[in-house]
């Protein structure tokens, strides 16, 4: 087998790496928090979060604010007998620390503020079940006051590269509250991902400007197609689409929208998501990424290692991106050369026929069932 070349093809679904990273960057400081489960952080305002915080090594830190109602802080594990939502099951923290583990990379999982003990419709409604429901979350409120906490957790996590993953109502209070002041108190190389949510801020709120130097500062929305079809109920799929205007109108280039076809409020491929935007953040540390440029008719110059094919064979090329694969195949003329290299112009479409966005993604080449090693590429549209 010539080096460079994977035997196996490209998996559907990202549920293990396809490669490792180590980062080119300095080491990450020394976290002065407590590694375990359920631990408590108390703020200095008083205010207290629990968490859990698995150390990987020294890639990173992964934070994720989980949805509103969920019980996956309190079953952590695999072999937990609680299945308490559809579309994620028990074991779910132990999933993403999975993925975050595979890139040397530590997961700070929080738990929702407690609140008040209300009544709902019956017994009453346990602690710990929303980023703000029953609390003041206006300006300076309660709900910031959680927020502040927050920061400071993340300030002692000493992480260089951050990933921020909320999702449904933890979605919410990234976009509302943790960073409505804007990210100049963030890491350079930070990421936030949305997952069902994240939408505007709107009241008495004035969300701030990127920071200077950080307005490319990925901000991702992914979201279902399905997530939101009935107009009673709150849309995360419209409160989403609602949010990357605003961010983008702000000057957040970074800010864009994924849609996913098929996929409701329960089904996300989390773990898929997350590995990916992972993959991502780390490749944009190291600065391994190249770099390709649409045209206006979508097409796509990419030179990419092919060590070992045979020039002029079939090239079949794969795209993956948050948990989503793209398959296609060179336009006329695009083959691999005699230098070892595939060199070429390609068109890239979704299966809805749409051409995919500008943003980062897995890419590798393959002749029958051999394939190069996946490479991060940055698809941005010419000025």
């Amino acid at each position: 087998m010539a080096p460079g070349i994977a035997s196996t093809a490209v998996a559907a679904e990202m549920e293990q790496p396809p490669v490792s990273f180590t980062g080119s960057g300095p080491s990450q400081p020394e976290s002065t928090l407590e590694e375990g489960t359920f631990n408590e952080y108390i703020g200095e305002n008083g205010r207290m979060l629990q968490y859990h915080y698995f150390e990987n090594g020294d890639n990173g830190t992964v934070f994720y604010f989980d949805g509103d109602q969920t019980t996956n802080f309190h079953y952590p594990h695999v072999d937990s007998s609680v299945v308490h939502e559809p579309g994620v099951g028990n074991g779910h923290v132990q999933r993403i620390n999975e993925e975050a583990a595979a890139r040397g990379m530590d997961l700070i999982f929080l738990e929702h503020p407690h609140g008040e003990d209300v009544p709902l419709g019956g017994p009453k409604r346990v602690t710990g079940t929303s980023w703000w429901d029953y609390m003041d979350d206006s300006p300076g409120g309660e709900v910031d006051e959680y927020a502040e906490v927050v920061r400071e957790i993340i300030s002692a996590s000493g992480a260089q590269n951050v990933q921020l993953v909320g999702y449904s109502g933890g979605a919410e209070f990234m976009a509302r509250h943790l960073l409505v002041n804007g990210n100049d108190w963030l890491p350079l190389n930070t990421a936030a991902t949305f997952i069902g949510g994240g939408g505007s801020i709107t009241g008495p709120y004035e969300p701030a400007k990127p920071a200077a130097g950080r307005e490319n500062m990925s901000y991702v929305y992914v979201v279902g197609l399905l997530d939101g079809t009935d107009p009673n109920k709150w849309s995360a799929l419209e409160a989403s689409r609602k949010a990357v205007a605003q961010w983008q109108s702000l000057g957040y280039s970074g800010a864009e929208i994924i849609e996913l076809p098929d996929t409701t409020h329960y089904n996300y491929n989390y773990r898929g998501i997350v590995a990916e935007r992972l993959d991502l953040l780390l490749a944009n540390a190291s600065d391994g990424s190249q770099q390709i440029n649409t045209e206006t008719t979508g097409r796509y110059e990419l030179t990419i290692d092919a060590t070992g094919f045979v020039p002029g064979e079939q090239v079949k090329v794969t795209a993956t991106r948050a948990g989503r694969v793209f398959e296609f195949t060179p336009e006329s003329g695009a083959a691999v050369g005699y230098d070892g290299s595939f060199k070429g112009t390609i068109k890239i479409e979704d299966p809805r026929s749409r051409l995919i966005s500008p943003g980062r993604y897995r890419v590798s080449v393959s002749v029958g069932d051999i394939s190069t090693d996946p490479v991060n590429v940055i698809v941005k549209r010419k000025p």
